[in-house]
């Protein structure tokens, strides 16, 4: 009979306990993350695999047949390893799973290829023959025609790319040519489509492949044909592996494309150079231009030639030549007329890259031939009938041909501007109103922005026409311009192109300003009140263009109050996109009348507080990077008025704790580039360095939340971050220095800045604030990398991978050391003791401070802490009468009597940082980590030295001396010393350290339960409650933090026994034994 289940259905039965829930709970985790784990474990098997067997086939000696006892691996075993790299290519569709096997593949085939023996020396060889015998027949074969063809380019580069070259590349040479005759399509292979597809992929495999560069370059022209005709393919799996071939082959023939928009020369060439490499090209690109551009002009219907598109890419890389040849078989002009055809066409992609296509193919002595040619299919009148699309096409034709004028001598840019200049005006009517068509009014408006910008080395008359026609729209637009912000098709974009006009061009810029009566900033202001963002947006970019350069026009902008006005009202909640938000912050940062308050605004006044409270909340709320990084930018700004308000009491504290508490969290390594460089010029501005100083003591401690958000940015993994860091630790280097000296000018290297901001740090305030400079380095210097236990799959690296993690926590050392001299010289003791810093409550601590004890507070008698820790347990008579109130306090063991009475329990501070700095794991951290860590503790040891009143530590392995026993560690309380310190290694002499340090802690503790100050009974309930469990937190840390030592450590158990025995007798009158033992629990 079975035994009944716990589980009855979906619930648990009464008899299921809280284990059981908890081990039902991980069982459901695991559930959860087994696919994962399963897919995780199934790859690296995989890889392993194949890896190991590819190793063995290259570094095992084969066995030949005239030698059987010697080699590895015999020719049945090379062919079983190759039957599996066979399969697991051409068969298995997880991309992981075969480009592993890839990689063992190339290692099996180079292997073989260099084999003296011949039947293995044949076998990648006959491996490639069948792969394309398979390939040419569809029957019965499992290569998978999706996915890229899977594995099958692998296997087939695997084999060509290990071809050694005394070879001559035979078999390289059959495949490409094999693959191309299958992939260029042809009156018998066009139903055999999944041969195509494979051949396509496997020449895009081919092609991309570095190691084959010069090998298949005679092959280059032959394969970009091969994609473009793939084009034209009735079948999607063809046309797809098409456009992954052509994309290759531009790659492969221009380079990697820089930018979307304006391709630089490094990415093209000229029509002569490309057509002398490729000469079969030349026809191949004329045929299909004609093809294409056949009846695309009809309006009767849509027209699309699919190889149209890829030819005029090709042709939009090209750029005209500098020389021209008189090479007969390049009749470069012979593809004029069908580029101009493709004006006409009604997809506006074609128009755009036909634009691009005719500029590299018109010579300059034909330049003003084809203008005039193109201005006159310019409609004249609006009753004269067009073809708005042509009428678009021919103008983006023009727009490209002028802005090569730039390359050009005078005289032919006079004579192109002539004839441009009068076929435009002819068509003067598509710029106004009669033109019902925005795209091309706005392709209007680029072609004269193109002449305008071209006239600086050539007068023409009829130009100052033009500017006033252009001058009159604009100014009927802006005066006419509809609030609502209706969109029709084409509207953003002429509104772009007329903003765009206006102010780039200063004849059309100043005539506006005729016309309607204003200055420039009030003409700007006209413009951010436009109803587009794409409008604003180019408005606001060239503001804060010129108001970062000192030029003369910047200045007139910077005394127009009603641009100012607009400004504030956009930045105070008037403007909802966030990138325009974005730039409105970066025109103030560079406004000089932003740092003027109060702003007035329509709502009332604003105050910088305001101001400041504002960009806090946007700071803490938009998820856009570039919103962030420009409201810190402007919270920089302010920052400094905020310090000089507090410094005359007119503010309050809080918000200006709030902005270095925003700067401090910009500076993290998992917030955008952009985000931690706006934080570091924040940091580099010269008014930052005397908030750093604060010499007034102003801040107060909270000022070193810039000095860690400095010390972090200066070990950030981008360098210009790193720089402009190291600007504001050179201001603060350089403060005192005369502006003549030539101290000023030296630029200071980010490695360097952070010794030197250390060192600045612990000199300006060992002093005011000497707990939180200690605090802060020793965070640093104490803190370990967590490890983690349970491991996550596809689990994040790190994010700063370029930390000296060394070096850093060497430079916390030593300027550690300094700190600990200063206070120990005696004055800044004292001014530690006096500090009203001190007195603040446990809520206004750091969590990462530990306990500040040093020699003159924690004296400690050593021969007593021997006494403690001897090998022998320790009876109840032996101890101390700790519970007596009549034997010697433990406060007496104290240096200064007042520490007790001025600190109280605010002096408390958290002690998990100290328990966390035992000894690290090396087990499950890399050699970097260890490294650290071992500087660390080392460090660590004298640090604790002093705090606990050692006197020194040794690094040799104690020895017992004349009457005193040795120090041992808990561990080794009543047992042998098999894990004692004799071996002398780093974790027996910091667990020394440590238990030193525990025996210290536990007569602060004992000191903390009898001191008569507290448990008077004049002190209130309230407050005694408060110190109940200040002393009970502080004994959990303890017992937390040491729990495997107490297990075996029988004396130190009895001590802390004796204590909680005391702890319940003095809480016993306050009735409060009962939270003593819940919390103890």
């Amino acid at each position: 009979m079975c035994c009944p289940s716990k589980f009855s259905g979906s619930g648990l039965t009464e008899g299921t306990t809280e284990d059981d829930k908890d081990d039902l709970g991980k069982k459901g985790i695991a559930v959860k993350l087994m696919p994962e784990y399963l897919v995780v474990c199934c790859w690296r098997c995989v890889k392993e695999a194949s890896l190991l067997l590819g190793q063995l086939t290259q570094t095992a000696p084969i066995k030949r047949e005239e030698d059987a006892a010697g080699g590895l691996l015999s020719f049945q075993q090379i062919l079983s390893i190759g039957e599996y790299f066979k399969k697991q290519l051409l068969e298995s569709i997880h991309r992981g799973a075969f480009e592993l096997a890839y990689a063992g593949f190339i290692k099996m085939c180079h292997t073989l290829w260099r084999c003296t023996v011949r039947d293995l020396h044949q076998l990648p060889s006959s491996w490639l023959l069948d792969i394309m015998k398979d390939i040419q027949d569809e029957s019965g074969t499992k290569l998978c025609a999706t996915r890229r063809s899977a594995g099958v380019p692998f296997y087939v580069q695997a084999i060509v790319t290990t071809e050694p070259a005394s070879t001559g590349g035979k078999c390289l040479i059959q495949a490409l040519e094999l693959l191309l005759k299958l992939a260029l399509p042809s009156s018998e292979a066009e139903q055999e489509r999944i041969s195509q597809v494979h051949s396509l992929n496997i020449l895009r495999a081919l092609f991309r492949d570095s190691r084959l560069g010069e090998a298949v370059a005679p092959y280059v022209a032959d394969g970009l044909q091969a994609g473009i005709a793939g084009f034209n393919s009735p079948y999607w799996a063809v046309r797809n592996a098409s456009t992954l071939l052509f994309s290759a082959m531009m790659t492969r023939i221009f380079g990697v494309k820089r930018s979307k928009e304006d391709m630089s020369k490094k990415n093209c060439m000229t029509g002569r150079v490309f057509f002398h490499r490729y000469p079969s090209l030349f026809q191949f690109l004329l045929k299909g231009l004609d093809e294409g551009t056949k009846n695309i002009s009809d309006q009767g219907q849509l027209h699309l030639h699919p190889g149209l598109y890829p030819i005029l890419m090709v042709m939009g890389r090209l750029f005209p030549a500098m020389v021209e040849g008189n090479d007969p078989k390049l009749n470069l002009p012979a593809y004029i007329p069908f580029v101009i055809s493709c004006a006409g066409s009604r997809v506006f992609k074609t128009r755009v890259m036909a634009g691009r296509a005719l500029r590299p193919l018109v010579f300059k002595d034909q330049l003003g031939s084809v203008l005039a040619q193109l201005t006159g299919y310019l409609p004249r009148d609006q009753q004269q009938r067009h073809s708005q699309n042509l009428t678009h096409g021919i103008l983006l034709q023009v727009e490209h041909l002028l802005k090569e004028l730039s390359n050009l001598p005078s005289s032919i840019v006079q004579e192109a501007l002539d004839v441009t200049v009068t076929g435009i005006m002819e068509a003067k009517w598509l710029i106004f109103r009669e033109n019902r068509c925005p795209v091309t009014r706005a392709a209007y408006f680029h072609v004269a922005q193109a002449m305008l910008q071209s006239s600086q080395r050539a007068e023409v008359d009829k130009l100052h026409i033009l500017v006033d026609h252009l001058a009159k729209v604009v100014f009927t637009e802006l005066s006419s311009q509809d609030p609502s912000g209706y969109i029709s098709p084409g509207s953003v974009e002429f509104n772009v192109a007329m903003a765009n006009l206006s102010i780039n061009c200063d004849e059309v810029w100043n005539k506006l300003k005729e016309l309607l009566n204003i200055d420039d900033g009030t003409l700007l202001a006209f413009f951010l009140e436009s109803p587009f963002y794409e409008v604003r947006l180019l408005v606001l970019q060239h503001l804060t263009l010129l108001m970062s350069t000192p030029v003369s026009k910047s200045s007139k902008l910077e005394e127009s109050n009603r641009l100012f006005q607009k400004l504030i009202s956009m930045a105070t909640g008037l403007e909802h996109h966030q990138g325009c938000l974005a730039q409105v912050f970066l025109v103030l940062v560079h406004h000089p009348c932003a740092k003027q308050f109060p702003w007035k605004l329509s709502s009332g006044l604003w105050q910088s507080s305001q101001v400041q409270d504002l960009l806090i909340k946007v700071q803490k709320t938009s998820s856009r990077d570039e919103v962030r990084s420009a409201a810190c930018r402007l919270i920089g700004v302010i920052l400094p008025l905020l310090y000089n308000q507090l410094e005359q009491d007119q503010f309050e504290e809080d918000l200006l704790i709030d902005s270095l508490s925003i700067i401090k969290a910009s500076c993290d390594s998992e917030q955008n580039v952009s985000v931690r460089e706006a934080c570091a010029m924040v940091l580099a501005q010269p008014e930052m360095t005397s908030i750093l100083r604060d010499e007034n003591r102003v801040l107060e401690h909270h000022v070193l939340h810039l000095w860690e958000s400095v010390i972090i940015l200066l070990q950030d993994e981008d360098m210009l971050v790193k720089d402009i860091t190291a600007r504001a630790v050179d201001h603060l280097n350089n403060f005192d220095c005369e502006e003549e000296s030539e101290k000023k000018n030296q630029c200071l290297q980010p490695s360097m800045a952070i010794d030197i901001c250390m060192k600045t740090m612990v000199e300006l305030h060992h002093q005011t604030h000497p707990v939180e400079c200690f605090t802060l380095l020793a965070t640093w210097l104490l803190s370990e990398e967590k490890v983690e236990m349970e491991e996550c799959v596809f689990d994040k690296g790190e994010i700063n991978t370029y930390q000296e993690e060394v070096a850093f926590a060497q430079l916390l050392a030593k300027h550690l050391q300094k700190l600990l001299h200063y206070m120990n010289r005696g004055s800044g003791m004292k001014s530690l003791h006096a500090s009203p810093n001190m007195i603040r409550t446990n809520e206004e601590l750091d969590k990462k401070s530990f306990i500040m004890q040093t020699e003159q507070n924690t004296c400690v008698d050593e021969q007593q802490i021997r006494n403690l820790n001897q090998s022998s347990v320790l009876t109840k008579e032996s101890l101390p009468d700790w519970s007596s109130d009549e034997g010697e306090s433990p406060a007496s063991a104290m240096a200064d009597d007042d520490f007790i009475n001025t600190t109280k329990r605010s002096e408390v501070l958290s002690l998990e940082n100290v328990f966390q700095v035992r000894n690290p794991d090396f087990r499950h951290m890399d050699s970097r980590y260890a490294t650290a860590n071992k500087i660390k503790g080392q460090a660590t040891k004298q640090l604790l030295s002093e705090m606990c009143g050692i006197q020194s530590v040794s690094t040799a392995p104690p020895r017992e001396t004349s009457g005193k026993p040795p120090i041992t560690t808990g561990k080794a309380l009543g047992h042998e010393q098999d894990n004692s310190m004799n071996k002398g290694d780093d974790k027996a002499e910091f667990e020394t350290v440590l238990h030193q340090t525990r025996h210290c802690l536990i007569k602060y503790l004992q000191e903390k339960v009898e001191s008569p100050v507290v448990y008077g009974h004049s002190m209130p309930f309230v407050q005694m409650q408060k110190y109940q469990s200040e002393v009970i937190s502080l004994y959990k840390h303890l017992l937390a933090a040491h729990c495997l030592e107490l297990e075996q450590d029988v004396c130190t158990r009895f001590c802390y026994n004796q204590m909680i025995g005391q702890l319940k007798s003095k809480f016993d009158h306050f009735g409060m034994n009962c939270l003593l033992a819940e919390a103890l629990e």
